[in-house]
């Protein structure tokens, strides 16, 4: 008999697919899970999960051709140079994805990790206030170099599954059976998990010069009075060793008193600023919906600038 918490085949709906519903009255939505906690409710093997995740990639992954035809493909980017291929699930796959997303979410991360559930890049930035060196790197293609090996042994090692548990998540989550999609909303916790090890290291390294390190997805920043030039070429080097790749040209120091941009905030001294590629956008916008009498244009434009005008106001409520 299945256990409290398992799946069987009354859990699928119309379509025949999982709900990944938890049990409500042992797992509040609110409560943080620990790993324990999430592989007993959700990646359960000792239940029906197992040949129900089978039914899943039979029905939603085509055989032929990966499941590339579950993802719409959007390009953005300056140029071909730093064009980027936004890969996004969509239909049932899109549903499962986001459903294993809101599990991994409630799992109790590190401290120094900002790309999760009630912090932001502007609390990220909030860590390194002060007149205090700092420096940041960045991790060049995070997403397409997580790979499909390093998917399947988070489910494995991290979570418990058994191998053909996590083979079978693994190809779920995974573009093509290759790396973890660029617009999905499971590839930031995914990414996360499979690079712990790497982070959890450069926090040790942070710890021991007495400095503040910080995460947001792939940006890495540390600041004390002891963050160096030295200490970030250790950074580098702890990110090569894992695997990854390190992105040259974002990876910077910054002098004490010097104005700081972390995650697109701008830091000096104890205050946050809004940068000025901001400003700029938005003075263009409304220069440009004085101009338009074309309806959609303007309706664009307007979007545009709430949008944009929210964004900074969260840095600084008292923009206007």
């Amino acid at each position: 008999a299945d256990r409290p918490g398992s799946l069987s085949r009354k859990d699928l709906d119309d379509h025949g697919f999982f709900s990944f519903d938890l049990p409500e009255k042992d797992v509040p939505e609110d409560k943080a899970l620990e790993t324990s906690e999430t592989i007993q409710y959700s990646f359960d093997k000792h239940c029906s999960f197992s040949k129900w995740l089978i039914v899943i990639a039979k029905t939603i992954i085509p055989k032929e051709k990966g499941n590339a035809l579950l993802f719409t493909h959007r390009f953005c980017g300056r140029g071909k140079k730093d064009e980027r291929d936004i890969q996004h699930p969509i239909l049932d796959l899109n549903r499962v994805h986001k459903r294993l997303a809101n599990l991994l979410s409630r799992i109790e991360v590190p401290d120094y990790v900002h790309s999760t559930r009630g912090k932001s890049h502007i609390s990220n930035a909030k860590q390194h206030t002060g007149n205090v060196p700092l420096v940041k790197t960045d991790i060049s293609k995070f997403y397409p170099n997580i790979i499909f090996s390093s998917v399947k042994r988070v489910f494995r090692d991290l979570f418990k599954c058994s191998s053909d548990v996590a083979f079978l998540l693994a190809h779920i989550c995974c573009y093509q059976g290759k790396h973890l999609p660029t617009g999905s909303s499971i590839s930031g916790y995914m990414a996360y998990f499979s690079s712990k090890h790497i982070f959890d290291e450069i926090d040790r390294l942070a710890k021991r010069e007495q400095c503040t390190m910080t995460l947001f997805v792939d940006d890495i920043t540390i600041s004390g009075k002891k963050a160096s030039k030295r200490l970030l070429n250790e950074i580098n080097a702890v990110i090569r060793q894992g695997g990854l790749k390190v992105k040259d040209k974002k990876s910077h120091c910054f002098a004490a008193h010097q104005p700081k941009t972390v995650t697109g905030v701008i830091i000096t001294g104890d205050s946050l600023r809004i940068p000025n590629k901001l400003h700029q956008k938005i003075w263009e916008s409304k220069g440009k919906l004085a101009e338009t009498t074309d309806k959609y244009e303007r309706i664009k434009l307007k979007a545009s600038i709430r949008g944009r005008s929210q964004a900074a106001r969260q840095i600084d409520p008292d923009f206007k």
